[in-house]
Formats: C-alpha cells, sequence, structure tokens
C-alpha cells in the first residue's frame, strides 16, 4: 500500500477525541501472536466502549492481506488494529456522534 494514498479524516473520532480502541502485537516468522486471543479482546473491548461489533472475519482477511505484502526484514515488526468509532456522518464533529449513532467505524490494520 501506497502510504501517500491512505487518509484519515480529521473529523474521525479518534483524531478528534481519541474515541476508538486498538490492539496490537508481535509477528513472529510471519504470524501475528496470539492474534485469537487479540481479535476476543477487540470484540470485548468494542462491547465495553459500545462500538458496533468488528467484522473479525474481515479484519482476519485485512491481516493476511498486510502480511503477505509485508517485506520489511524487521525480524519482529508490531501489528497494530485500530477500530475508530469513525467519522460522525451527522455533524462531522462533537459528543453527538457517540450518542446519535450514527457513526460508521473506521478500521485500521
Amino acid at each position: 500500500m501506497n502510504p501517500a494514498a491512505v487518509n484519515i479524516s480529521a473529523f474521525d473520532l479518534s483524531v478528534l477525541r481519541g474515541d476508538g480502541i486498538f490492539e496490537a502485537t508481535t509477528v513472529f516468522k510471519g504470524f501475528p501472536i496470539s492474534l485469537e486471543n487479540h481479535l476476543r479482546r477487540l470484540s470485548d473491548s468494542a462491547r465495553l466502549m459500545d462500538l458496533p461489533t468488528p467484522n473479525i472475519a474481515a479484519i482476519t482477511r485485512g491481516i493476511e492481506k498486510v502480511m503477505s505484502a509485508y517485506d520489511d526484514p524487521e525480524p519482529a515488526p508490531l501489528l497494530r488494529i485500530i477500530v475508530s468509532r469513525g467519522l460522525d456522518q451527522e455533524t462531522g464533529i462533537g459528543k453527538a456522534a457517540a450518542a446519535s449513532g450514527n457513526t460508521v467505524p473506521t478500521i485500521f490494520i
């Protein structure tokens, strides 16, 4: 993926107020360590933060895609999965976004 092609809206609630969750793990020989545990915690955290339940199958496919494209010689890279509450579809700002339920989560891998 071209880093220059990636952008995050300034109105994403993770940017405006740090509203989101994340999990991080070391990758060993091309495989994220304890990935199932991290994905379970991600789902649990989403529930506790009143975020929509992440699509774990889609996230797993995204991780596989990232890992297949990774060619850095770093022996133990860090894999981070971030789920933001997303962009408030009505106003783009403020506390109304979480309360209204009108957000679409943003997922970064």
